[in-house]
């Protein structure tokens, strides 16, 4: 258990290098998202199934995260707040009520045409915006000690009329300067 648990605070310290606070957008879409969940997924006391690969090491872990954990946990998904900015408002052209060709639900689409960290957004919803099931995101990181290239996403499930999550995950590359690139992949799933 010992070796699991280090696994992963490494995994953690690893990826959330490159995070910036987000104390900027203590209002943002992607803060509101995460505080929600927090309080959901702690007062359901859900469990959660991890799977974390580097390069070719895999690990997976299952444990009833407290809300602090949970916190850092979702944290991530608060870097996506950065497409909110005044100053990317015009960074982006948007799609709305594109029918998923694998599914009902509708997509609202943000595709970057200028060099911004969140390339790609993609919100999957039923019917209206309200009704979110799924958002996948293509966030890109560069600096003069590393590069990250992130693919990250959410999926919901309707419990109670709540959106609540129900899987997570991210997979990319980790460049630091003077080192080799590092694939990484995390999967988690969450039961109640």
């Amino acid at each position: 258990m010992y070796k699991k648990v280090l696994f992963f605070a490494l995994l953690n310290s690893f990826l959330f290098i490159s995070c910036k606070p987000t104390s900027e957008h203590p209002d943002s879409y992607f803060d509101s998202l995460v505080v929600a969940q927090v309080r959901s997924l702690t007062a359901a006391k859900a469990h959660l199934s991890k799977t974390a690969r580097i390069r070719n090491r895999e690990d997976q872990a299952t444990f009833t995260p407290d809300s602090a954990v949970w916190d850092s946990e979702l944290d991530i998904f608060r870097q996506l707040s950065v497409f909110e900015k005044p100053a990317y408002r015009d960074a982006y052209k948007v799609r709305d009520r594109i029918q998923d060709p694998k599914s009902n639900l509708f997509i609202r689409w943000f595709k970057a045409s200028k060099n911004v960290p969140v390339r790609e957004m993609k919100f999957y919803y039923l019917g209206q915006f309200k009704h979110l099931k799924k958002l996948e995101a293509s966030y890109h990181e560069e600096n003069t000690l590393y590069s990250t290239k992130l693919f990250l996403w959410m999926e919901f499930d309707d419990i109670n009329s709540r959106m609540v999550l129900d899987k997570y995950g991210m997979e990319g590359i980790q460049k630091m300067v003077l080192s080799d690139s590092v694939p990484f992949s995390i999967k988690s799933s969450i039961s109640f």
